[in-house]
């Protein structure tokens, strides 16, 4: 037994974490991913319209060409406007997300729904800001085939909760804490090499390359740390260093190491490591799931055998090389042969001072003598051109963007689903990454729920708007989760649509009866400011919406003859057939039938007091306007009896004369209500 002992005391001390297993880990993940960063930074300066460069792998630095004042060097970046393109259309729709309930029960689907709200209320720009993360993400993503969203959970930072009124560091203000989401690109984090699932390996590194006086004040230093960035300049830890633009000051590369639990160390850990010391840790795994590590990392172009990914970009730049030259050739033609050169004789060189541009100027020469004249200047090649229509089209292909895809569309296609196919079938790169943010984000949105339930003990505010822009407000704690953490972001709800299509398709089926209100075809057609355009267009359902919302508040509106019930009648419907009913509070779902209830009585008295009028007035009091949400009736209802039916005609041959028929009924003339007999 004593030499096992010994052997596992061995394995123990090997398995030490010092900050020199750190930096050696980083080198190795950097190793791994070397290739993968000349792409990154070249794609990136390439789209930035940095494109007369190469990868120097000597210094391991982007290096220009040189530069020949007689040659001209020209850029005609398309990768930048093909990219924005690309990226615009996936920042077309706002983050949505899901979380289904794992049981029946009512503590569970109230659960869901709140981690739902929670997120939606994250998501907002005045909150966590998801949707410039997301952004972020894309870019990083398509300009270096691999993006990854890390997340972590910061105490300092949220509302304070106990010594709120502290003015130094000796002693800081205890706050609630709160989640943070940050975007890396492939030269900010490496992983364990081999791995081909990173997510599920077991530590990764994030590396940042920070100002030494901002690393004392953020890690409470004593000393200002050694800038060690230029000193020790590689690639990475340069355009590490240009990404803060600080290019001429020495910054600290700044190691931070997650390692979940695992048969070599149990507990985990995380460590911040500053030169040749820990500054942070190392700390116990802080996170409540032990099957992932906390970071959520995507691909442009799947790699089979690695766990990082490539992007189309980098097969884009040698087009773009081409057709920079093809271009500089041009104008260096246009430059040099396209001057409009006048030929001048020798023998009439006297006469050339007293030419002037006056049009239709008189030039008189001595007999015999030659006139001057000019040389047309050579045309462009053709072959030129064609060259640069052909490499603007691969290049097009090659990125997956087209004329559809920046808004023209092709001859003879007017319709607005015609041109929503083309998009379609335009759109490759577009629903790759669409893909990728709705899996990176559903992953996020998880971990950030985890987080919540196991750290918020206090009770939050969460404001958010649904569908109508009617802000909604819930009060939650980690506990009122009920561990639905698990959510999801439907790629159908983030995929671009195109809003002439949609809009064409709801007239489509207004046209067909299947959309019969303001209400429906607005919010069918995804048009921007609902909210207003009900207000405008019908009054009624804004007011059952504000309702709506009121109930969500604990309010407890109360009902009005001035309403239209029938609208008021659907609207509430729709509320209480919602999944936010079902969290509502008994006595409060209690009150919303009541006031449901309520519009139906009114209703009915309002539709009894229209009969009255009918049967004391005539037929045409039923179409008079009322204010008191009664409708108005046609002539043919007052002749209904109370079965509901038209009244029985009169046999034939019966006796007694028919009854008298007013003036103009039925012969097409507007009735006369001065001329109606007294029993109408």
């Amino acid at each position: 037994m004593a030499p096992r002992k010994m052997k596992d005391q061995k394995a123990e001390e090997d398995n030490e974490l010092t900050p020199k297993v750190v930096r050696e880990r980083y080198d190795k993940g950097l190793d791994v991913v070397r290739a993968k960063l000349q792409d990154y930074w070249l794609n990136d300066a390439f789209v930035r319209g940095d494109q007369w460069i190469w990868y120097n792998p000597t210094t391991e630095t982007l290096a220009e060409f040189p530069r020949d004042s007689d040659r001209v060097q020209a850029t005609l970046n398309r990768m930048w406007p093909n990219s924005r393109t690309i990226v615009a259309k996936t920042m077309q729709r706002e983050l949505q997300f899901e979380v289904i309930p794992s049981g029946g029960d009512d503590s569970t689907v109230r659960g869901a729904r709140t981690s739902e709200a929670i997120l939606r209320s994250v998501r907002g720009p005045v909150s966590h800001d998801w949707e410039r993360l997301k952004e972020q993400f894309v870019w990083l993503t398509w300009k270096g085939g691999t993006g990854a969203i890390c997340v972590d959970w910061d105490p300092n930072i949220g509302d304070p909760v106990a010594n709120v009124d502290a003015v130094d560091a000796a002693t800081p203000a205890t706050r609630t804490g709160d989640t943070i989401e940050e975007a890396l690109s492939i030269s900010e984090f490496v992983t364990q090499p081999g791995v081909k699932n990173p997510e599920k390996g077991a530590y990764w590194i994030k590396a940042r390359a920070l100002p030494p006086e901002y690393v004392k004040a953020y890690y409470g230093l004593s000393e200002i740390p050694q800038g060690d960035v230029t000193a020790n300049a590689n690639l990475v830890q340069r355009k590490l260093e240009s990404a803060t633009g600080a290019n001429n000051q020495e910054l600290c590369l700044v190691l931070t190491y997650y390692e979940r639990p695992n048969p070599m160390r149990p507990e985990g850990a995380v460590a911040v490591v500053i030169g040749e010391q820990f500054v942070d840790g190392p700390k116990k795994w802080p996170f409540p799931w032990k099957d992932r590590l906390n970071i959520a990392i995507g691909v442009e172009t799947i790699d089979e055998n690695s766990g990082y990914g490539s992007t189309i970009l980098s097969d884009a730049r040698s087009v773009q090389v081409a057709l920079n030259a093809t271009w500089s050739s041009i104008i260096e033609h246009v430059k040099l042969a396209s001057n409009a050169r006048l030929a001048v004789p020798h023998s009439s060189m006297d006469f050339i001072d007293q030419l002037t541009d006056l049009p239709g100027e008189v030039l008189p020469f001595a007999d015999g003598m030659a006139t001057p004249f000019y040389l047309n200047p050579g045309d462009v090649s053709q072959t030129a051109v064609l060259a640069m229509k052909e490499l603007q089209e691969q290049l097009d292909d090659v990125m997956g963007v087209h004329d559809v895809s920046r808004g023209v569309a092709p001859t003879n296609i007017e319709s607005g689903l015609g041109v929503s196919i083309l998009i379609e079938q335009d759109s490759t790169p577009v629903g790759r990454l669409v893909g990728e943010i709705s899996r990176v984000f559903s992953r996020v949105a998880s971990m950030v729920l985890k987080l919540y339930e196991k750290n918020v003990t206090e009770t939050r505010t969460s404001v958010i708007a649904n569908s109508t822009k009617i802000p909604e407000t819930i009060h939650w704690t980690g506990k009122d989760l009920s561990g639905q953490t698990t959510a999801h972001v439907p790629m159908d709800a983030i995929v671009p649509r195109n809003r002439a299509a949609q809009v064409a398709i709801a007239e489509k089926m207004a046209q067909m009866g299947l959309i019969t209100t303001v209400e429906d075809f607005t919010r069918f057609a995804d048009m921007p400011d609902q909210s207003y355009l009900i207000d405008a267009m019908n009054p009624h359902a804004a007011k059952a919406r504000r309702e709506n919302h009121e109930f969500d508040v604990g309010r407890q509106p109360i009902t009005s003859k001035y309403d239209d019930h029938a609208i008021h009648i659907k609207e509430h419907t729709e509320f209480i057939i919602s999944p936010k009913f079902d969290t509502l509070p008994l006595e409060l779902q209690k009150f919303i039938e009541d006031h449901l209830q309520g519009h139906e009585t009114l209703a009915a008295e309002a539709m009894g007091r229209q009969k009255g009028k009918m049967e004391l007035g005539g037929p045409l009091m039923g179409m008079v306007p009322t204010a008191d949400g009664a409708p108005q009736l046609s002539p043919e209802a007052a002749l209904m009896t109370p079965g509901g039916g038209l009244p029985p005609a009169p046999p034939e041959g019966g006796a007694g004369d028919p009854a008298p028929i007013p003036p103009g009924l039925g012969s097409g003339e507007m009735l006369d209500p001065a001329a109606l007999p007294p029993e109408f």
